[in-house]
């Protein structure tokens, strides 16, 4: 039996994509969110820091509405970043081309 170390995709419809320095460099996180994006599942970026966006990050979720976590402490943006993801989960029960 062979472990599967990555994100089983097809059991999520929302991605949080934490951004900061670290993620914006990582190779792991881009293909992430390059199989997000291939596979129409709605990517949510929360910024925790001022990093500049790497071209090849910023090609895939550019589109993205960004939430700014940057002024800390990161609990007080808690209520903005789970409301988010409410109304995309909203949105895709009343989106026919989320039907299959």
């Amino acid at each position: 039996m062979s472990l599967s170390w990555g994100p089983r995709f097809e059991f999520i419809s929302i991605l949080y994509l934490i951004y900061s320095h670290i993620s914006n460099a990582s190779p792991q996180v881009l293909r992430e969110v390059e199989r997000a994006v291939s596979k129409k599942i709605k990517i949510i970026p929360v910024r925790i820091d001022d990093t500049y966006m790497s071209p090849d990050m910023e090609y895939f979720i550019s589109s993205s509405h960004w939430l700014d976590a940057t002024s800390p402490p990161i609990e007080k943006h808690m209520d903005k970043i789970e409301d988010a993801a409410k109304g995309m989960l909203e949105e895709q029960k009343y989106d026919p081309e989320g039907e299959e």
